[in-house]
């Protein structure tokens, strides 16, 4: 039951023991180790204690156990994007587009990717995509207009703050 697995895992997480849920998650490998979502947390757990290589390495037995689990290639994109593999870290984030439906947070991660690579076409293209397809998420709206003002086009920034402002009028955060 994986609603049962998230909670316990919530559960470890509550009581700030990160050791004793690597421990459970082990275990619980070791008589299902094909169970998607708990590479999946597994992954996310060691991701948290700076143990990269192990973490790659659980999200990519979660991609062999499902290769249509959506989370674990985002996690994994996520982790290859820190450590600086971005190229990789794109890929990650495409393949976990075409396994569900567009998201903000994919895109927007997609934009930041190639905005670190300095492909701003692209960033500027993907971070569009982002705030079209959720145009309540302030992320993206932030994004795109952090993404011109570091490039100092300041009327740009300035037509999509106010176009997010139109958006999410009760916003705080923008």
């Amino acid at each position: 039951d994986n609603h049962a697995l998230y909670n316990i895992i919530y559960c470890f997480e509550s009581l700030k023991d990160a050791d004793g849920a690597i421990a459970y998650m082990n275990e619980f490998l070791n008589r299902d180790p094909y169970n998607e979502v708990a590479w999946h947390q597994l992954g996310k757990l060691l991701s948290k204690l700076n143990k990269t290589n192990e973490a790659l390495s659980a999200f990519d037995y979660a991609i062999i156990s499902d290769d249509t689990f959506t989370g674990a290639y985002v996690e994994k994109g996520k982790v290859l994007e820190k450590i600086g593999r971005i190229n990789e870290s794109i890929e990650n984030y495409e393949v976990a587009l075409n396994t569900t439906d567009p998201s903000a947070f994919i895109l927007e991660s997609i934009g930041r990717c190639h905005e670190k690579l300095g492909n701003n076409r692209l960033a500027q293209k993907f971070y569009l995509k982002s705030v079209h397809i959720e145009p309540a998420n302030e992320n993206s709206w932030q994004s795109l207009i952090n993404f011109h003002i570091e490039a100092e086009n300041f009327k740009k920034a300035k037509h999509y703050l106010e176009s997010a402002l139109e958006v999410n009028s009760d916003s705080f955060l923008l």
